[in-house]
C-alpha cells in the first residue's frame, strides 16, 4: 500500500539519511537489506554451532565421568577430571582437610608391620 507522505529515516546498516515511504522502512536499498539479512542469517549460524558445541561437550565430559564414577578407589587425577580442576588443587584441598584421603602406600605398610 502506498501513501502519499515520505519520511525522512536514517538506514540501519550504512547510516545515510533516505526518504522513506512508509513508516516501518528501516533500510535505504535493496543491497542494505540483504546485509541485514546476511547478518541475521550468520547470527542463526553461529548459534546453533555453538549450541552444538556445547551439547558435544556435555556428552564427552558425560563418557569421560561414566568410567571413573564405577571405580571403588579414586586417584588424585580422577578426582582432579571430576572437579574440572588440578592435581594440585586436590593436594592442596587433602592437606586443608576439605577432601577425605587416604594414602594407600603408608596404609599397606602399617598391615605388614
Amino acid at each position: 500500500m502506498s501513501s502519499n507522505f515520505t519520511i525522512t529515516r536514517i538506514c540501519h546498516i550504512c547510516g545515510n539519511e533516505f526518504l522513506a515511504k512508509t513508516t516501518v522502512t528501516m533500510y535505504c536499498s535493496q543491497h542494505c537489506r540483504k546485509q541485514n539479512q546476511m547478518a541475521q542469517e550468520r547470527k542463526a549460524k553461529l548459534a546453533r554451532s555453538e549450541a552444538e558445541v556445547k551439547i558435544l561437550k556435555e556428552v564427552n565430559t558425560t563418557k569421560q565421568r561414566a568410567p571413573i564414577l564405577n571405580k571403588d578407589i579414586l586417584l588424585v587425577k580422577d578426582v582432579a577430571n571430576l572437579m574440572g580442576c588440578s592435581t594440585k588443587a586436590v593436594y592442596n584441598m587433602i592437606n586443608d582437610g576439605r577432601i577425605k584421603a587416604s594414602n594407600l602406600g603408608e596404609d599397606r605398610l602399617k598391615w605388614l608391620s
